[in-house]
């Protein structure tokens, strides 16, 4: 693509091709609309297939089929934040999955079910072994028809452990591909308390780890749910994460950020040049969205606007004028509106990283800053809202949470 120099009057703010911060119906970055029952990218979008979850989730699908042929199953943990597409993007799959092969899809949303699913022991279980017999019958009927004899070592009262060891090897037998797909996990763990609760949550897990154990020859176990899943499994021990192969985030690194911003502003510009972002701004939005699609929409529509306003390339000091002003508020309704435009400032780079360091904190500040700064230092370390690490500084999680929470309003 030909190089040209950024010229205000293609950015547009009517044609502001980021979306909205909900991303209902966005797979992290690939619009998907429902159309008859099928699910289709959005042709303003399809460019955005290349990064993010739906791209990991396809790459996953495509590769459990190695050059021998062969099937490698793998039980995945999928975690995504609520807006982040994770529903749209197992819904599609699986849409692919129905079109293009004949490949078994058993899928459970836990949605409103939570509660029946933990009063009820074993449950979940008998909803898969079900949609395995009834696939299984179905599949032999369509495309083994000379190998229907097959359906009479169906053995319905043996343990669940052992039918699913005999279905994970009968399909092998047929070269045929089965997911088992299980969505919004996060629902079991947030049923209001009950009688026992906690036994009846470990008691859920050990239904998904009798089919991990089981299934190694055909069967997959996908598992959707929010990230704080993870550490709700680990606390039930880490043997229940330990069942699952790989765990897929559905965040961007740095490069899919970038690629990302570019394929949606080059949507509406003719060439890469034009677009109203430096690449040193692009780096800091994935700093500061860190790799979450809604997070990095919001940094770009607000800019595309105000480039569009003040017809102006948003570089570095541009960045920095808005960050300060896009934490200022958020920062107040945590530490109170007398805290000052170099500690917003200090505050917003602890936000965006793990720990900031002393010299960091300090360059190029003069010496009433450095004492406002340092003074603000003091008096949050006695408290634990700072947590110093050697030469460096930790904002409190629970604060940091706090603040990013009243930013994006989640």
């Amino acid at each position: 693509m030909a190089y040209r120099r950024f010229d205000s009057n293609n950015i547009r703010k009517s044609e502001n091709p980021f979306p909205n911060t909900r991303a209902a119906s966005i797979c992290n970055g690939t619009f998907i609309r429902e159309v008859c029952g099928k699910y289709n990218l959005d042709a303003d979008a399809q460019t955005a297939v290349e990064y993010g979850l739906l791209k990991k989730l396809l790459e996953h699908y495509n590769n459990s089929k190695g050059q021998d042929g062969k099937y490698k199953p793998s039980h995945l943990l999928i975690l995504a934040d609520y807006g982040q597409g994770k529903t749209l993007a197992l819904r599609y799959l699986q849409d692919k999955i129905y079109t293009s092969s004949y490949d078994v899809i058993v899928s459970k949303s836990v949605s409103n079910d939570a509660q029946t699913l933990l009063d009820n022991e074993n449950t979940f279980i008998h909803h898969v072994l079900s949609s395995l017999k009834d696939a299984y019958i179905e599949l032999i009927h369509k495309h083994f028809t000379s190998q229907v004899n097959l359906l009479d070592n169906i053995a319905e009262e043996d343990e669940a452990q052992n039918q699913f060891l005999f279905y994970d090897k009968a399909f092998s037998d047929l070269n045929t591909r089965v997911f088992i797909f299980l969505d919004e996990l996060d629902k079991i763990f947030e049923v209001e308390a009950l009688s026992g609760l906690e036994s009846k949550q470990k008691s859920f897990l050990e239904e998904l780890k009798i089919i991990a154990d089981c299934c190694k020859k055909s069967i997959s176990l996908w598992v959707a749910g929010t990230p704080q899943c993870l550490g709700t499994i680990n606390n039930f021990g880490r043997d229940y994460k330990e069942r699952f192969d790989t765990t897929i985030r559905s965040t961007f690194n740095e490069k899919d950020t970038i690629n990302y911003i570019n394929k949606k502003c080059v949507q509406k510009l003719q060439y890469v040049g034009y677009i109203p972002l430096t690449n040193e701004v692009k780096k800091e939005i994935f700093k500061y969205s860190y790799g979450k699609i809604r997070y990095i929409n919001l940094f770009c529509k607000e800019l595309w606007n105000i480039a569009a306003d003040e017809k102006i390339k948003i570089d570095m000091s541009h960045w920095k004028t808005y960050i300060k002003s896009k934490f200022e508020e958020p920062i107040k309704e945590v530490f109170g509106n007398a805290i000052t435009y170099s500690q917003i400032e200090l505050l917003s780079k602890l936000i965006s990283k793990d720990k900031v360091s002393c010299y960091e904190i300090y360059i190029n500040k003069n010496n009433r800053t450095k004492q406002e700064i340092q003074g603000f230092i003091n008096s949050n370390l006695g408290n634990e809202n700072l947590i110093k690490i050697n030469k460096s500084y930790k904002l409190n999680t629970n604060l940091k949470n706090q603040i990013i929470s009243n930013l994006f309003g989640e």
